[in-house]
């Protein structure tokens, strides 16, 4: 890559036949400085080429198609696409030092996709990305969860719940709070990276909608990649101490103060400090694992109640309304506006402070039943 930090826009154009429409478009990767754009549903012929001054098109000749438009500026490969029933374009680009290459590519999965087949096309999509140093997918997933924001759960959604989570340690989802097709207040558009591209204890990364020409809106993720060389992410797990003996422990911290203290009774060197204080670390962290039990958090998606998911359909009915409110004024000023969006950010300070009551609670009732 020939920078730190990229701009990716990912978005369902609906088409792009009429020229107005190509238009719209490059104003958008204009104004955004879109470095990579993932497009979905082009409904191009297969001869029809998108021209923009100072992108490169790549195109899968599908009838919906999907497309990728690159910098100039930034070297690339195509990449061929395995055989799946996902539309998909797909491309190589190189670090500053070529030694590590990114796979980037364009998705989109149908509302009437096969169940059984979308399970596999997503880990033949996944095997591939394993030859290549990370991945950047942008996609129109048409899949919806009540955890990302929707009302319900489609099969597409259940499919991808399931594999999101079997695969949580190698893909992490990334998407906007504000729903991407309006029509529906429906989060169908998503960026999907390999999960070290993300820095969890210094977020890289920012997302934000924009406005649209199509009943979808574009999606950009500006993503800083400059500290690909540390540490991955670490598994996420959670320490039981149900079956912990206190009176053993407390023993073999006993005995191993005793035999790394100095004994000498005299003023200790900065590395005589530092070996002793090195030397505790290393053997309280055995013996914590010796008395405590590690369990790895498989599924990290937990279920809402009744209660919450009622509340919900009130956020998203409320955000109907407040779109209609726009539409029918144009602006964002009116009194009736400001109180319906004021009632909205408070629903959803409500919902966030109930999601933790009821994860606190569901992990208790997880470490009750451990024995």
């Amino acid at each position: 890559m020939d920078h730190r930090s990229l701009k990716f826009l990912t978005f369902n154009v609906r088409s792009l036949v009429d020229r107005s429409r190509q238009i719209e478009l490059k104003n958008t990767l204009l104004h955004n400085n879109i470095d990579i754009a993932f497009i979905q549903e082009c409904h191009l012929r297969s001869n029809m080429r998108v021209k923009i001054s100072g992108y490169t098109f790549v195109y899968d000749n599908s009838p919906t198609g999907v497309a990728i438009f690159i910098k100039d500026s930034i070297q690339f490969k195509r990449v061929s696409v395995p055989a799946t029933g996902i539309n998909t374009t797909l491309i190589e680009i190189s670090s500053n030092n070529s030694t590590k290459k990114y796979l980037l590519g364009s998705v989109y999965i149908p509302c009437s996709y096969p169940v059984q087949r979308l399970d596999l096309d997503l880990n033949t999509l996944l095997q591939l990305s394993s030859n290549f140093d990370g991945f950047i997918f942008g996609w129109d997933l048409n899949s919806k969860r009540p955890t990302w924001g929707d009302s319900y759960e489609n099969s597409n959604g259940r499919v991808l719940r399931s594999w999101l989570s079997d695969n949580s340690m190698d893909v992490i989802r990334i998407c906007d709070t504000s729903p991407s097709y309006p029509s529906g207040t429906s989060y169908l558009d998503h960026f999907l990276l390999s999960n070290h591209l993300i820095n969890s204890r210094n977020p890289n990364y920012t997302i934000s909608t924009k406005p649209t020409f199509s009943d979808h809106f574009p999606i950009k993720l500006d993503l800083k990649l400059d500290h690909l060389n540390t540490d991955l992410t670490p598994p996420q797990f959670f320490i039981s101490y149900k079956n912990t003996n206190w009176h053993n422990f407390r023993q073999d911290i006993d005995l191993i103060s005793r035999q790394i203290m100095p004994s000498i009774n005299r003023n200790l060197t900065n590395d005589e400090i530092d070996t002793t204080l090195n030397g505790f670390k290393s053997h309280f962290s055995n013996i914590h694992e010796i008395h405590s039990e590690k369990f790895k958090i498989e599924d990290r998606s937990l279920p809402y109640s009744d209660k919450i998911k009622k509340i919900l359909q009130i956020k998203h009915q409320w955000q109907r309304n407040l779109k209609k409110i726009f539409h029918r004024s144009g602006n964002r000023t009116s009194r009736e506006y400001s109180i319906l969006s004021n009632q909205i950010q408070l629903l959803k300070i409500i919902i966030k402070e109930l999601v933790k009551i009821e994860t606190a609670q569901i992990f208790n009732d997880r470490l009750q039943k451990i024995k």
